[in-house]
This record gives structure tokens, C-alpha cells and sequence, in this order.
């Protein structure tokens, strides 16, 4: 009698997990080694399994990681969660989430010091009519239709197994845009960041944090911060060591890092900010040093973008370096974040377009590897990432990105597209070309590419 009242329940909830796009892991699966998106997915099942009522329920990009099939499943347990008297406050960039929503909120104009803004809000048909970034992208793909690149190498693995993917062989072209699809589950990243290492040398730029202590920055990774350094020194006529904080230039009390760890029993420490510099990280003295009217502290505080334009316009030939490194962050899409923002702070996807920023400037040609890199982009920026993408491969490198949105994957040369389902119904090729040609196929990826070629 009790297995007949459990069987329904048990079942009902594998199936929204199924519907949620999880039906490729197991059951006993550790929790610890799901992604973010994997983790928040398995949380809202759990919530839809629940009687709760009158809760507000907070998602941050719920379709981080889901291919566009699994998404429109995706709202049909956004709205059973609304049905149940439930209020539902979703971040998020897809175009397919936003156009479901009852209430829209745009935030910006810009991003960084030019958001933070409420643009819009109304109605998706109100929204439709407006004239902001979001209402434009809703309406318009950002144009696919460009000449491919012809493949005339290839990397060829041979009979190739690992974890789902079983005696797969298959060519990956070189000096083009490839773009690998399929559902979650099915292949792609074991296949691309995996397998693919084994037998050829690749650069993969993932989204994992930047390793590195509470003193790293984007300028100090990036290495742009020394360039900073000796513009101090050659203006002040001192030694470009003092306007480092890790240095006799840093603040004593906290030794440069702004911020001063307070030990609390039976509880985690915080760090709260210094009272000695105030945050500034430099002595006194140090910050009376200034650089056409500006210290290295104000200087740090600046994003990129606004640096970019602060250097340029004090003498473009001069700080030429400095101008190269801070435009190809801003070319990257992360000209909004500052200068001496802690790496700590950053979100996979900034953390990512911040590696991919430094790879503009290597000149050797590479093989460069990027997992889902349009997460966590706004339509708008999807464009300023694909013309970031093919100059790097104008310049000679190879690029492979393992991508759902189908925008990104109808702008590629080539796509490989792995299926057809998850897990154990996964592993195989099941398209490979041109997108026109994939977009013609019978594949889980193929309508949603015709659809971004149209």
C-alpha cells in the first residue's frame, strides 16, 4: 500500500527533473559536483514538489547550461511554480524567458558606472514598442549571415572513448569559428575539454575563478598594472615600487589589501574595511602623487572603459600600452568592471572574458577552447562577443566553443553537434558542417539554429 502511494510522487519527480534538463545524471550523483545551473535546477524540482504557497522565489539565469529544447520546459514549471500562488523574480538574458514573463524590469542604460538605471518596465508588448537594448535584440538576431571560413585543416581523433562518449572518431577543424552544440549531457565538454587535450595542445579558457589572493586585479593580471606603475614613476620622478600595495607603498594596517579580517567566535571571520586607509590601500604620502590630476588609487577606481579614455586622451602615443591592454578588456565586454576590483568579486563569465582579453594579445597561434562563453551576456553583448571571436581567428587562432545559444552557434564556420540525448543516449556525432547545412538535419539543435539563420 505504501509503494503504491510512493511510485506516482517518485515518479512525477524524475520526470520534472527529466523535464528540467537533468536526465542525464544519476541518481546517486554527489551534490558537490553539480554545476551552478545543475544545483539550481535540482532546487527548483524540489520546489515544485512542495505545497508551498505565497513564496517569492529568486532565480539568477535558471537557464545557465540548458540547451534551448530543455528551456521551454524550463518555463512550463516557471509558470506551475507562479500557478501555485507563488511570486517569481527571474534574472535573465534568454529571449525565450524574457517573452514569458508577465512584468519585464530593464536595468542599464549601459553596464557599470552607465546602469543601474530603470529603463523599462511594463509588459512584454510595452516592452516590444520601447526603445531600449533589450526591446531591440527581442526583434533582431544579430546577423549570421556572413561568409564561412572554409575549413583546410583538421585535428582527427580516432576511436576516442571517455566517460558517455564511446569510440567516437571525428575531425575538428582548424584556423575557424567551431561551434559544438547538443543537450546537456550528451558529450560536448568531455569530447572538447577532455579528450581533445590528450592528444593535441589546447588552451582552455573556462569560467572558473581566477586562483589568486584578495591583492589580485584585473590590471595586476593582466599585467597592465606595472605599465600603470611606471607612468606614476616617470611623472612623480619616483621609484615605480612605491605605487604598488604590496610594496612600502601600501598601507601598514592592512598591508595594502583595503580591508582588515576580524575574528568572531564560533563564526566565520569578516573582513571589514580599514580604518587607517579607509579602503584606499596606499599610505597618505603615496596617494599626494597624482598622474594629470589623478592618484593610483583614483586611477584603480576607474573601469577600463573610462581608464581607457582617461590615457588616451593625456596622450595616446604615450601610455600606448597601457590603452592596448585596457581595450581588449573592453573589447572582451568587461569594460564596465574596475581596475582594481578584486579578481575574488568576479563572476565566472567576467572571469572568463578577462582570460579571453589577454589571449587577444598573444601572437603565437593557438588552439583556444571556451565553455558556454555568451553565459551571463545580454543580447547586446553576444554581438560584441562574436566579432571578438572571429578576429581572433582572423588573427590566425583556432577557436572552439561549446555553446547552446543558438544565436552564437548560426554565427559559427562549422558546428559539431553531439546527441542525441544525455548520459547514456549521448556520446555520438550527430551533425557536422556549415550551420546551414546542420540546420537542415533532424537533430535536437537543428530548428532552433534554422530559426537564429532566418
Amino acid at each position: 500500500m505504501v509503494s503504491v502511494n510512493i511510485v506516482p510522487r517518485l515518479i512525477a519527480r524524475v520526470t520534472c527533473l527529466i523535464d528540467l534538463g537533468l536526465g542525464y545524471l544519476s541518481l546517486n550523483r554527489s551534490a558537490p559536483t553539480l554545476s551552478g545551473g545543475e544545483a539550481q535546477r535540482l532546487k527548483m524540482a524540489r520546489q515544485l514538489g512542495s505545497s508551498l504557497s505565497g513564496m517569492m522565489y529568486i532565480l539568477d539565469e535558471p537557464t545557465a547550461g540548458l540547451h534551448s529544447r530543455d528551456v521551454a520546459s524550463l518555463c512550463k514549471y516557471l509558470h506551475a511554480l507562479k500557478q501555485g500562488g507563488n511570486t517569481l523574480v527571474v534574472v535573465e538574458h534568454d529571449a525565450a524567458v524574457v517573452k514569458e514573463a508577465d512584468w519585464v524590469i530593464e536595468l542599464g542604460p549601459g553596464a557599470g558606472s552607465n546602469g543601474g538605471h530603470l529603463v523599462f518596465q511594463g509588459t512584454v508588448e510595452q516592452l516590444k514598442a520601447a526603445h531600449t537594448p533589450t526591446a531591440h535584440y527581442l526583434s533582431n538576431h544579430p546577423s549570421s549571415h556572413r561568409e564561412r571560413r572554409a575549413p583546410s585543416e583538421f585535428l582527427t581523433l580516432t576511436r576516442v572513448s571517455m566517460h558517455n562518449v564511446h569510440n567516437l572518431s571525428v575531425s575538428i577543424p582548424l584556423h575557424v569559428l567551431v561551434g559544438v552544440a547538443g543537450v546537456a549531457g550528451s558529450g560536448k565538454s568531455t569530447l572538447v575539454t577532455q579528450i581533445l587535450p590528450k592528444y593535441h595542445n589546447v588552451n582552455i579558457i573556462n569560467q572558473k575563478g581566477i586562483m589568486g589572493s584578495i591583492r589580485g586585479n584585473p590590471v595586476t593580471y593582466t599585467n597592465c598594472f606595472t605599465h600603470i606603475r611606471n607612468a606614476f614613476a616617470r611623472a612623480t620622478g619616483e621609484k615605480a615600487g612605491m605605487f604598488s600595495f604590496n610594496s612600502s607603498g601600501g598601507c601598514p594596517n592592512c598591508k595594502g589589501t583595503g580591508t582588515v579580517a576580524v575574528e568572531m567566535s564560533f563564526l566565520d571571520k569578516i573582513n571589514l574595511v580599514c580604518k587607517e586607509c579607509e579602503g584606499r590601500r596606499f599610505t597618505p604620502s603615496v596617494l599626494e602623487y597624482t598622474l594629470h590630476g589623478k592618484n593610483i588609487h583614483e586611477v584603480l577606481c576607474m573601469t577600463a572603459a573610462d581608464a581607457v579614455e582617461f590615457f588616451r586622451s593625456n596622450g595616446a602615443k604615450k601610455y600606448n600600452s597601457i590603452i592596448r591592454i585596457l581595450s581588449d578588456m573592453v573589447r572582451a565586454g568587461i569594460g564596465y568592471i574596475t581596475l582594481g576590483q578584486p579578481l575574488t568579486t568576479l563572476s565566472g563569465g567576467e572571469s572568463q572574458r578577462l582570460k579571453l582579453s589577454c589571449a587577444l594579445r598573444v601572437k603565437a597561434q593557438e588552439v583556444l577552447v571556451l565553455d558556454e562563453v555568451s553565459v551571463g551576456l545580454h543580447m547586446k553583448d553576444v554581438s560584441v562577443l562574436l566579432s571578438l571571436l572571429h578576429s581572433l581567428v582572423d588573427c590566425g587562432h583556432s577557436v572552439i566553443i561549446i555553446e547552446h545559444n543558438p544565436t552564437v552557434l548560426a554565427a559559427c564556420d562549422y558546428l559539431i553537434e553531439m546527441g542525441p540525448e544525455g548520459g547514456h543516449g549521448g556520446g555520438k556525432v550527430v551533425a557536422e558542417g556549415t550551420p546551414e547545412h546542420c540546420a537542415a538535419l533532424d537533430t535536437p539543435s537543428a530548428g532552433y539554429i534554422r530559426e537564429a539563420l532566418e
